[in-house]
């Protein structure tokens, strides 16, 4: 049974693409999630280092077999843990060959949690026990040399790269667009094997409309190619569009009927015990509760307008 949870742990966070070609100089490398890098012609730009060790090995092991240019850049897809734990090993990677450091870089509000990760980190020690039982996680936080707030673009030669602010399962997810091959990794702000992770039991807020905003903003880039934080490259425009419109208009419907339970006067309870799921949650595959839940999108969603009191006086 142990393994068995080890193996689950793991395979929610494995990508599906493996190392993989998207297009020319594009590659997906396998970390936690799909990593991607992008070759330039004075270097590659990484988004995502990986959890560190043998993972983010494979990940310069897999790279070196079609470039040997150096790593000019490391791109935090996002601040949680496991996603960039690897830095290191890029940073020694590039000094034993006698390379330039690169330069991090991610939003401005992965500072902030980088600092509050130190001053919890008996806490989020436990919680990563509990979240993914087995798993060693290295709590390696290599800050940010270059911070943005809504958008930047990287000075990579011979390529228009262009990093956006896309807050959703965190205040510091970022997404990469590549205007001129109309490429977009949508990182955290779109798993593609599951629903929107909102409400996780163990961890922070994460507002609903403000994902469904940051859905409705990388819809409006027309993308041709889209890649998933863990799910498949999807290349037909009219189904990237249908993804993350029908996960932003989701989502609404979500703060539309959570509003309205909670305006007649329902408690949390009540209005879990009365809420009817939309059929496409079952029936899309990016929308099944994998990781996240409907549940516990209705909580947090409850959770935004209402104090811990559960209205029942003997708690107070």
């Amino acid at each position: 049974m142990t393994t068995d949870i080890k193996e689950k742990a793991k395979s929610i966070l494995t990508g599906s693409e493996g190392f993989s070609q998207v297009s020319d100089g594009i590659y997906i490398l396998p970390a936690q999630g799909n990593a991607l890098a992008v070759i330039g012609d004075d270097g590659v730009l990484l988004l995502d280092s990986g959890p560190g060790g043998s993972v983010t090995n494979k990940m310069i092991a897999s790279l070196r077999t079609v470039t040997d240019l150096p790593v000019r850049y490391i791109c935090y897809s996002h601040g949680h843990l496991g996603y960039n734990d690897g830095v290191a090993e890029w940073l020694e990677h590039n000094e034993s060959r006698g390379e330039a450091r690169p330069v991090l870089v991610a939003h401005s509000n992965c500072v902030r949690r980088y600092r509050r990760y130190r001053e919890t980190l008996g806490l989020q020690r436990t919680l990563g026990r509990m979240q993914f039982p087995g798993m060693n996680i290295r709590f390696a936080l290599a800050e940010p040399d270059l911070v943005f707030e809504q958008r930047i673009t990287v000075p990579l030669q011979g390529r228009q790269v262009e990093l956006i602010w896309v807050p959703s399962e965190t205040d510091d997810t970022i997404a990469l667009w590549m205007p001129e091959e109309k490429l977009l990794y949508a990182g955290a702000a779109f798993p593609g094997t599951t629903i929107a992770n909102i409400g996780t039991p163990l961890r922070t807020q994460r507002f609903t409309i403000r994902w469904a905003e940051s859905c409705e903003l990388m819809a409006s880039l027309n993308a041709e190619t889209f890649v998933q934080e863990f799910g498949p490259v999807i290349t037909d425009p009219a189904e990237i569009t249908e993804r993350l419109t029908v996960t932003a208009s989701t989502l609404r419907w979500f703060r539309n009927e959570v509003v309205r339970r909670m305006n007649l006067g329902m408690n949390e309870h009540e209005i879990l015990a009365d809420m009817t799921y939309p059929e496409t949650i079952d029936k899309l595959e990016y929308m099944k509760a994998r990781y996240g839940a409907p549940e516990y999108i209705v909580r947090d969603l409850y959770r935004e307008e209402n104090g811990w009191w559960d209205r029942n006086p003997t708690s107070l």
